[in-house]
């Protein structure tokens, strides 16, 4: 997700291997330098998951890494996955979920009240319309029908790709669009003419969809809903097809012409000290 925002100048896996084993600090899993709002800034970042939408941290752990940091003259940053059944990233400073007696807690309901990715990682929450149709017309070939002489299959050529609103208006394709559109459910219906045939894949809900869902899709379709991805090796052998700004511009462009909500980026309650400075 960092090196997809295009706004990572560097990243760095910080070995866990301390020593001596006693030793009261605990390095964290990353060291990045981000450009935030035309400044490099330097972050330390933890990461944790949770099938759960709370998860507790002992006062020792949140010591040990806030110790750390603070000997390094950096800020330091929890990256937490809530692992529903699509994952939910929300990216918070270490001391925002500290009690009084230094215990965390990963509170969903209330992390997400500081969540940074929209400043730092620039996500963001888009919802395309129920109704909205992503459609292809396609020259006959080949019908198959069965008994009550409905279609089973066909063979044909595309002619045409489109969009069309709810409304039955027809759009002009829009680039990255179809990524997006997978994210989220949808039904198919078929529109049979003498000639051709117009497949037509549509919106049946309203569900809302966060960006990065679409970060497998910027290596090609492989790997889509698949659980076990492996990220390591993609980005070691291949380069993003977009950028999470890439599907930004298509969000805006799709709600412009009435195929989707206006785009959502969640601000923090909250500008952490360490980036107001650097604004200042």
């Amino acid at each position: 997700m960092a090196l997809w925002s295009r706004k990572c100048r560097y990243l760095q896996k910080l070995d866990k291997n301390k020593l001596p084993k006693d030793c009261s600090y605990r390095i964290p899993d990353f060291l990045c330098i981000f450009d935030i709002k035309g400044q490099d800034i330097p972050i330390l970042i933890e990461v944790k998951s949770s099938k759960n939408s709370v998860r507790k941290f002992t006062q020792k752990d949140c010591s040990a890494l806030a110790e750390f940091a603070k000997l390094m003259g950096l800020p330091i940053l929890i990256a937490f996955k809530y692992r529903f059944p699509n994952p939910f990233w929300v990216l918070f400073e270490l001391k925002s979920m500290l009690n009084a007696n230094g215990v965390g807690k990963a509170d969903l309901t209330e992390v997400i009240k500081n969540d940074l990715s929209g400043i730092i990682l620039g996500t963001f929450n888009f919802k395309i319309r129920k109704g909205v149709a992503l459609g292809f017309k396609i020259t006959k070939e080949e019908v198959k029908r069965d008994g009550s002489n409905q279609i089973v299959s066909f063979k044909g050529v595309v002619e045409d790709v489109f969009w069309e609103t709810p409304e039955g208006q027809r759009v002009d394709w829009i680039p990255l669009l179809d990524r997006l559109f997978m994210l989220t459910q949808d039904d198919v219906k078929v529109e049979e003419y003498e000639s051709h045939i117009v497949q037509k894949f549509y919106k049946v809900g309203d569900d809302a969809a966060l960006s990065y869902w679409a970060l497998i899709l910027a290596f090609g379709i492989k790997y889509f809903r698949e659980e076990v991805v492996p990220w390591d090796k993609l980005i070691n052998s291949q380069e993003f097809h977009f950028s999470i700004k890439d599907l930004e511009q298509a969000v805006r462009k799709a709600h412009q012409v009435g195929l989707a909500d206006p785009l959502v980026r969640i601000q923090p309650a909250r500008i952490p000290e360490f980036m107001a400075e650097k604004q200042t």
